[in-house]
This record gives C-alpha cells, sequence and structure tokens, in this order.
C-alpha cells in the first residue's frame, strides 16, 4: 500500500511539473512582504512557491529551515491527515534544494500512534532517501504529562537536526543558563565557559500553556535556539541571515527571528492562517527596548558574537556574564 501511495504521490508530482512546464499554471501565491521577511501563501514544494522563493532568493541558499509539518492524524485538523513518511521525504528533498551546503534543516515529529510511526519511519530512511545527514535528534522534554493509567506518562516531541553534507558550517555552541560548577573533567581540555552546554534534550523549555492562535503553536524560544545556533548577528537587517519556515501555521519562526535580528521567509498554504501571520506580524512589538529581564541564556542567544559593550550597559546585571562568555559560542 506504502509503495502504490508512494507512486500515485509522484506522478501527480510529475503531472504537476509538466503541467507547470506547459503553460498550465496555477495563480501565483500571494506574497506579503515586509521590511525583514516575506509570508507566502502557497503549499511548499508547489512550482508556484518554488517560483515565488527564486523571485525572493535570487540565486542564493540557505543556512537554516525551521519546519514543523503535519505530524499525521494527532490533531483532528484535515491537513494533519493522511499524512505518510513519503511525504516527510518530499518535503525534506524540497528543503535540501534550498540549503547552502553545510546548511541545517530542522524537522519536528512525534512518536505516532502504535502501528502508525511516521516520523519513526521517515528517520530510518531519511539519509538513505535525500542524502541529508541527520546529525542529531533532540527531544523536547515538555513540562505537561498526558497518558494513561497503564502506560508511562507522556511529555515528549521529536525533531531531527539534518545537514546538508557532513558538518554543519556554522554552530555556535548553545549555553544553557545553569552554570556547570566544575572546570571539565578532563584538565587538557578544560571547559570554555562555566555554563553548561546544551545537550540534545531539551528540558527548560515550557509549551504554551494560554494564549495559543494555533492549535500545533510552539514556544518562539526553540526557534531562537536553533536561530543562533545556525546563523550570525548583523547589525543592518538587510544583511541579515535569512530563516525558512516552509509549514509556519502562526508564524513563531518570524517572532523568533525578529527577536534575534534575522529575516525570515514564511510558507503557508492555509488563507486563514497566512492573514493570521501576516496581522500578527504586522501589530508586533518589540518584547523590550532594553535587554531588562531577559535571562543570561536568552542574552547569550541574542548576543553570540557581537561585542558585548556595544549593546549592553555596564549596570545591566548580566554585563559582566556576557562579556566572559559571548565569545564562547563562536568556537
Amino acid at each position: 500500500m506504502d509503495l502504490i501511495d508512494l507512486q500515485i504521490r509522484q506522478a501527480l508530482a510529475e503531472t504537476r511539473v509538466f503541467l507547470h512546464a506547459f503553460g498550465a499554471k496555477k495563480p501565483k501565491p500571494k506574497i506579503k512582504k515586509f521590511k525583514d521577511g516575506w509570508v507566502i501563501n502557497g503549499e511548499f514544494g508547489s512550482p508556484e512557491v518554488d517560483d515565488a522563493l527564486e523571485g525572493i532568493l535570487k540565486g542564493d541558499k540557505l543556512s537554516l529551515i525551521i519546519a514543523d509539518p503535519p505530524y499525521g492524524s494527532i490533531v483532528s485538523n484535515d491537513w494533519d491527515k493522511g499524512v505518510k513518511s513519503n511525504d516527510y521525504i518530499r518535503w525534506t528533498e524540497a528543503m535540501k534544494k534550498w540549503l547552502i551546503k553545510g546548511g541545517s534543516a530542522y524537522v519536528w515529529g512525534g512518536i505516532g500512534k502504535p502501528h502508525d510511526r511516521v516520523f519513526f519511519e521517515y528517520l530510518a530512511t531519511v539519509e538513505e532517501k535525500t542524502g541529508m545527514t541527520m546529525r542529531n535528534l533532540i527531544t523536547w522534554s515538555k513540562r505537561r504529562a498526558y497518558g494513561k493509567k497503564d502506560d508511562y506518562l507522556f511529555t515528549r516531541e521529536e525533531c531531527a537536526w539534518l545537514i546538508n553534507g557532513e558538518k554543519p558550517k556554522t554552530f555556535h555552541i548553545p549555553l544553557l543558563e545553569k552554570e556547570r560548577g566544575y572546570a571539565g573533567y578532563n584538565p587538557d581540555y578544560p571547559a570554555k565557559s562555566k555554563f553548561l552546554r546544551r545537550t540534545n534534550i531539551w528540558t527548560d523549555i515550557s509549551e504554551l500553556f494560554s494564549g495559543k492562535v494555533h492549535i500545533a503553536q510552539k514556544p518562539e524560544k526553540l526557534a531562537e535556539i536553533m536561530i543562533s545556533v545556525h546563523t550570525n548577528p548583523k547589525k543592518d537587517v538587510d544583511d541579515a541571515a535569512i530563516v525558512m519556515d516552509p509549514f509556519a501555521g502562526s508564524g513563531s519562526t518570524a517572532f523568533a527571528c525578529r527577536t534575534l535580528g534575522r529575516r525570515f521567509i514564511l510558507i503557508e498554504r492555509d488563507a486563514g492562517n497566512f492573514k493570521l501571520i501576516c496581522d500578527r506580524l504586522a501589530a508586533w512589538k518589540p518584547k523590550t527596548a532594553s535587554m531588562e529581564g531577559l535571562s543570561v541564556d536568552e542574552c547569550l542567544a541574542f548576543y553570540a558574537g557581537c561585542d558585548v559593550a556595544e549593546f549592553l550597559p555596564e549596570e545591566h546585571p548580566y554585563h559582566d556574564t556576557m562579556q566572559k562568555s559571548s565569545q564562547c559560542l563562536m568556537r
């Protein structure tokens, strides 16, 4: 059944390409341009969206893509029905086309249900079928637990970190807010920072318990970590790195980009969500005009590789910590 399904999907994809090549084109997708990014109303991987991306990027490629696609029969919405591992493969191949060598793609997924492990099937074949390298698998350990009386409580979501190549072109070491309390286990390789490094189990980020505008909305902090690790900050937004999110949902990736001074390309096929994203972006205001109220981890993520003294006043409580620690992220 899976083979037949794959053949049908490939035939449909080839038909779309054929019609596109011979002039039977769909209308151009709506594109909303902001000073620091673009929002496209269309289906990722379609010829129409590819044309729109070509027009925006003009031959350039991206260092980072963050994708939170439908998991498959997890929520009751129509867009989450009928998703198979082959869809994930198709989306990953489409992402690879827009990545530089060494560029990273983060792809979210869940463990699925008994006898329907879409994401696990995808992980088992993604390297063979796409040529991408799965560098790591991140587990987001959430706060709220779900479960049955005869099972362990469920608190996790998974995210595959894929690379177009073998090694990431850019990787700024992410640190936690928690201090390590020791110099390191090996005296020949002392720790470069007094803060602990982030592992592939993320336990310090809570899910959204209120104020959600989309059923699958994730906290912006998740994207902020990925963005700060794989892109470099710029003083001028016109020179900033562009991060793409092909399944934009509520637009969280764009807000993470704005917090960190990066640009964005969001792709969202649902017209209602497209309008929601555009309205939210138009109404957005910075959380704070200063660094007051931000944690050490947030400061480190934002100012990785920057001259801290240029941005952070000496009277700020994290100034000394930042001055000593920010360069560690560049190593």
